[in-house]
Parts: C-alpha cells; sequence; structure tokens
C-alpha cells in the first residue's frame, strides 16, 4: 500500500514571506541570496513523501514539484531493527538498517503504516521494539 506524508507547511510559507520582504529591502546582492531562498522554500512547500510497503521491500520516496528527487528501496534482509517510538502526539518508526544511515518514519497517512510495518517485521522475522515516552501519571 502507498502512504503519503503530511507535512505542516505554516512554519514554510512565513519564512517565504519573511525572506521575500527582506530581499525587497536589500541591496542587489542580497536580494539574489534571498530570492534563491525563497525557491528553495517554494521547493520544500511543493515537495511529498511517499512510503510504499512491499512484501520484502521498504520504498520510501521523495517528489519535488511532481518530479522524483531520490528513492530509497530497503530490502528487509538488510533491516536490523525496527523501533516504534510513541509519544504524546504520534508515533515515529526509526527502521535500522546494517551498514547504512536509519531511515525515519513519521506523519505518514493514514496511520495505520505503523500495523502495516508491525506485519511487515512480522512477516519477515525483524526484531521489533516499541518504546513509550508518555508521560507517567502520579
Amino acid at each position: 500500500m502507498l502512504y503519503k506524508a503530511k507535512e505542516p507547511k505554516f512554519l514554510w510559507i512565513v519564512l517565504l514571506l519573511l525572506s521575500l520582504t527582506y530581499a525587497f529591502y536589500q541591496d542587489t546582492t542580497l536580494r539574489i541570496v534571498f530570492l534563491i531562498l525563497a525557491v528553495l522554500i517554494v521547493m520544500v512547500l511543493f515537495s511529498s513523501y511517499t512510503l510504499k510497503i512491499e512484501e520484502e521491500w521498504l520504498i520510501f520516496s521523495c517528489y519535488v514539484l511532481g518530479i522524483k528527487l531520490f528513492q530509497r528501496k530497503v530490502q528487509a534482509e538488510s533491516i536490523k531493527q525496527i523501533l516504534l517510538i510513541k509519544n504524546e502526539r504520534q508515533t515515529i518508526v526509526l527502521v535500522q538498517i546494517t551498514n547504512s544511515i536509519r531511515l525515519k518514519l513519521q506523519r505518514f497517512k493514514p496511520i495505520t503504516y505503523i500495523e502495516e510495518i508491525q506485519q511487515f517485521a512480522e512477516r519477515n522475522a525483524l526484531p521489533l521494539k516499541e518504546q513509550s515516552l508518555l508521560k507517567q501519571g502520579k
């Protein structure tokens, strides 16, 4: 199944507006720098992330303006462990890969991707650890 990430974009929009207004009042050299910053912020605003979970593969892709910027395919054999970190607002999934940087998965919709990752770990006999950062009541 294909999952898409929902990124909070409000702060990026504020940064874009601030950089454009600041660039308007600067000299030519700084104006170019701030316009380049504005273009980069627009690219972030129009970027999206997808996660596809298959039988033996996790496929993480990044798209900017509808063009695939990069894709990371992780085979189940190369995964050391999967760590689920639960806090008050969300659950973060860390996929630790042998001989590589870990893959951090969060903010994907629908939230059922966490259950599917747990099934993926069971299917491929991967170690799955759960860690809770929830505050304990007194």
